[in-house]
């Protein structure tokens, strides 16, 4: 698992509850360059218990620092 991964999946973790989120899976991670600014963009999907037997399914992308690993922006 590489930082950018590990980030996500604490921030997702923060955001919804650590007993609701039940997988974190990752469909594309990838480096980009934004001006003089280098960025970590992750996406994919996480799977959040709703009570005994629903889960719900809700698709995230995040931007981190790759030098700090602080969290940029977010859209979910």
């Amino acid at each position: 698992m590489t930082l950018a991964q590990q980030v996500a999946t604490s921030y997702l973790k923060k955001l919804y509850g650590k007993m609701k989120v039940s997988q974190v899976r990752f469909t594309r991670i990838w480096f980009t360059t934004y001006g003089t600014r280098d960025v970590w963009e992750v996406e994919g999907v996480v799977i959040l218990k709703r009570g005994m037997l629903s889960k719900e399914t809700r698709n995230f992308r995040l931007q981190l620092d790759p030098l700090t690993g602080r969290i940029i922006g977010f859209e979910i």
